[in-house]
C-alpha cells in the first residue's frame, strides 16, 4: 500500500469520510482532501460484534465500534469532515416501512429467487442486469410473495431497502431518501435513460399491488442526500454540517482505491474470486457473459466476476503448500516448461458467470498432473488464461481497449501468479494508492465534489 504520510492537523483542513460496509465488517477511512491521503483507518469486523452478516443489529454494532474507534484516535480530523458517503454490496436487499425494515435482508449471494428470475427473464430486455436468481428485483419479488406481513393492510407503505439504504437512513436519521445508480442496477434501473423501466414497474404491480411506489428514487452516486443525524454527529465528534451523499457499491468503491480515474484503466481483483472492471467512454452489457455497466460520473465502469479465483486455490490446495510453493523462484518460460500442454479452468464448484454464463460449467483438472506443485501451476495458468479472455470479452463488446491494470486483492502475494500475468497482460506497476474499499469511497466523492476534473484531484 503506497499512503502518504499524515500531516499535521490544521484548523482549516477539510476531510471526507469513508464508509464500507463490506462482506465481513465495516471500515471507515478519513480522507483528507489537500493531498488525496488517508488520515486515519478504523475497522470493525462482525466477528467481534458477535453477529451474522445479515443482519442489522450486527452492522449497528459494527459500525458504532468504529465510529468509536476513530472518535479516540482522530477526534480534531472528525469535526472537520464536510462530506460523507458509504459503500455497501451490491445486490442485498429488504422491504421497509418508515425507514425500518419489515423482512429479513436477502444477501449478495442469496440464490433463492430463481423462479422469480424465470418468470420476467423473457420480459427483460437481454441486456438488463436484473436477470438472474441473485439479482436484487429477483429478491424483491421473492419477499414480495413470501413474507407474511404484520400489517397487510398497510402494504402499499413498503419500500424497497437496499443495504446502502439501510445505511443511509442510519446516518442521517431520514426516510425515503434517494438510493445510488450503482445499487439500482440489478434492480432493473436503465442507467442509459436514466429511469425505471415500464417492465420493472409491471412486474412489480403483479405482486400484492406493490406498483412503482414501492421503487425508491435514484440519483449518481456521490450527490448530497442530508446532513448527519444529529445524535450520530454529537455522539461522535462529526461536524452536524457534515452531508451525507448518495453512494455506491463495494467493487466500485474498491476500483476507485488503486487511484484509477482515466478511461482505459482496469483493475483487477484478485481475491477469492477474479474480479474485472475497465473505465470504458462507453457501456456494454451483455448478460449472457456477465457483462454490465455502471455509470459513474463521465465513465462507464465496465466488467464481470469469474466463479475462480483463490478461493479455489485454497481449498483444493491448503494454504500452507500455497505459501511453500510461492517461495520457488520460477520464470514464466520455466512455468511453462513445467506444466506444458495442461490446461485447467479452476473453479472451486460447478458453475461459472464471467467470461461466459454456464452454471454447468464443472472444475476442470483432466488430465491429472504428475503432482500437486504443477497442478497448482497450471492452475494459476488457468486463471491468467480467464483474465486474459475476460478482458478480450470487453473489447469484443465494444468497451473502450485497456491501457493499464492495477491489481489489488490477496492474490498480489502470489509472485508467480503475478510472473504469469505480467507475461500475458498490460500489468501496471505502480503501487494503488490504497487497499481499502472505504479509501475508495472517500476519493469517488472527492472526484465528484471537484466535477470529476482529475487534474484538480
Amino acid at each position: 500500500m503506497n499512503q502518504k504520510s499524515a500531516a499535521p492537523l490544521q484548523q482549516d483542513e477539510s476531510y471526507l469520510l469513508g464508509i464500507d460496509l463490506g462482506t465481513s465488517g465495516v471500515r471507515l477511512c478519513l480522507y483528507r482532501c489537500r493531498d488525496q491521503a488517508a488520515e486515519g483507518l478504523a475497522v470493525a469486523n462482525f466477528h467481534d460484534a458477535d453477529g451474522a452478516y445479515d443482519c442489522p443489529k450486527t452492522w449497528e454494532a459494527a459500525l458504532i465500534q468504529a465510529f468509536s474507534s476513530l472518535h479516540r484516535m482522530h477526534g480534531g480530523a472528525l469535526r472537520q469532515v464536510i462530506g460523507i458517503m458509504a459503500d455497501a454490496t451490491s445486490s442485498s436487499v429488504c422491504l421497509s416501512q418508515d425507514g425500518r425494515p419489515v423482512t429479513d435482508f436477502l444477501m449478495y449471494d442469496d440464490k433463492r429467487a430463481q423462479p422469480q428470475a424465470e418468470r420476467y427473464a423473457e420480459t427483460a430486455p437481454n441486456d438488463s442486469a436484473a436477470h438472474g436468481a441473485s439479482s436484487t428485483l429477483a429478491k424483491t419479488l421473492w419477499l414480495l410473495e413470501n413474507t407474511a406481513l404484520s400489517d397487510p393492510e398497510h402494504s402499499h407503505n413498503l419500500r424497497i431497502m437496499h443495504q446502502i439504504d439501510w445505511l443511509t437512513h442510519w446516518l442521517t436519521g431520514q426516510t425515503d431518501l434517494a438510493t445510488d445508480a450503482n445499487n439500482a442496477l440489478k434492480l432493473g434501473f436503465d442507467p442509459v435513460t436514466n429511469q425505471w423501466p415500464h417492465w420493472v414497474q409491471t412486474e412489480l404491480l403483479t405482486d400484492r399491488g406493490a406498483g412503482i411506489g414501492i421503487l425508491p428514487s435514484v440519483v449518481t452516486p456521490g450527490t448530497p442526500l442530508a446532513p448527519i443525524a444529529p445524535t450520530l454527529a454529537a455522539r461522535f465528534g462529526i461536524s452536524p454540517q457534515a452531508c451525507v451523499h448518495a453512494g455506491t457499491t463495494d467493487s466500485i468503491a474498491g476500483f476507485f482505491a488503486t487511484g484509477a480515474s482515466k478511461t482505459g484503466e482496469a483493475v483487477t481483483s484478485l481475491g477469492s474470486t477474479l474480479a474485472l472492471k475497465l473505465l470504458s467512454d462507453r457501456p456494454v452489457f451483455a448478460p449472457q457473459y456477465g457483462v454490465y455497466s455502471h455509470k459513474v460520473g463521465p465513465w462507464w465502469l465496465a466488467g464481470g466476476a469469474s466463479n475462480a479465483g483463490g478461493n479455489a486455490l485454497v481449498t483444493r490446495y491448503g494454504l500452507d503448500p500455497i505459501k511453500h510453493w510461492c517461495q520457488k523462484p520460477l520464470s514464466a518460460a520455466d512455468i511453462h516448461d513445467r506444466i506444458g500442454a495442461l490446461d485447467y479452468y479452476p473453479l472451486k464448484s460447478k458453475g461459472e458467470r464471467f467470461p461466459f454464463q454456464d452454471p454447468n460449467k464443472c472444475p476442470d483438472f483432466e488430465p491429472p498432473a504428475p503432482d500437486a506443485f504443477t497442478e497448482f501451476l497450471a492452475a494459476l495458468a488457468g486463471l491468467v488464461k480467464i483474465e486474459v479472455l475476460g478482458y478480450q470479452r470487453l473489447a469484443e463488446l465494444g468497451a473502450s481497449s485497456v491501457q493499464s491494470i492495477h491489481s489489488v486483492g490477496g492474490g498480489l502475494k502470489n509472485p508467480l501468479w503475478q510472473t504469469l500475468r505480467k507475461e500475458a497482460l498490460p500489468i501496471s506497476d505502480i503501487a494503488p494508492l490504497h487497499d481499502q474499499a472505504a479509501f475508495g469511497v472517500a476519493r469517488l466523492l472527492h472526484l465528484a465534489k471537484e466535477g470529476f476534473d482529475i487534474s484538480q484531484t
